[in-house]
């Protein structure tokens, strides 16, 4: 007969039962299914501790290298902040050991190897707090090759990635000398007009004094 109300209701015991004997015949299912939620725990939770490890030890290269750079030790200290940037690439500790690798470069003048490290960064660095830097940095180095132009273009990128008025405004003023140095003076009276127009810029003053030199100069001349 087939039941109805309450008896037509399965029990917590019926319930039970089922879920027991299903478990009983899908035991293997069951194990595999156990088995995977524990190995994917397992890998976030390891995953998550190499990244803690791998930050410390990088942190620790950092200082070490800093170590040695305050003891002058040039050469060694180059060594372990290629290190520090070739191992642990990703870390805040290898961004900030690029800028002091390229520092090191510049102080015993291998300014070619130095810009070629911070141009080798451009597309890890493409945004954030060290996209300013790689691209200022590399633009000194230019100036040190006697390569104006170059460091005029790499300027202005860093000025474009920042985010901040003073320091963009300072960042197209370097490019704008830069360019004067490279003899292009349009391009350099192009920035200075637009600092020039910027109201309470600390800048304004020296773009109208730019503008005045490189507007009176004698054609093709760069201004000192």
């Amino acid at each position: 007969m087939t039941r109805t109300g309450e008896a037509a209701r399965p029990t917590l015991e019926d319930d039970s039962e089922t879920f027991l004997e299903w478990i009983q015949g899908h035991s293997r299912e069951f194990s595999f299914a156990l088995l995977a939620i524990v190995a994917i725990a397992l890998g976030g939770w390891l995953y998550i501790e190499f990244g803690r490890t791998r930050t410390a030890k990088a942190e620790g290269l950092l200082a070490q290298a800093e170590t040695t750079l305050s003891a002058q030790r040039l050469p060694e200290a180059q060594t372990q902040f290629q290190r520090l940037v070739d191992s642990y690439e990703g870390t805040p500790a290898a961004g900030q050991g690029l800028l002091r690798l390229a520092q090191v470069l510049y102080e015993q003048g291998k300014f070619q190897d130095g810009v070629t490290r911070l141009e080798g960064s451009f597309d890890e660095y493409a945004s954030g707090p060290l996209a300013v830097s790689v691209r200022q940095l590399a633009a000194a180095g230019y100036e040190q090759l006697g390569k104006p132009a170059d460091a005029a273009a790499r300027y202005s990128e860093a000025a474009a990635k920042s985010g901040l008025g003073n320091e963009r405004d300072g960042l197209n003023a370097r490019a704008a000398r830069a360019w004067a140095d490279a003899g292009r003076k349009d391009e350099a009276i192009r920035i200075w007009k637009t600092l020039l127009a910027k109201t309470g810029s600390p800048i304004a003053n020296e773009a109208r004094i730019r503008m005045g030199e490189l507007s009176a100069g004698p054609a093709g001349a760069t201004p000192g």
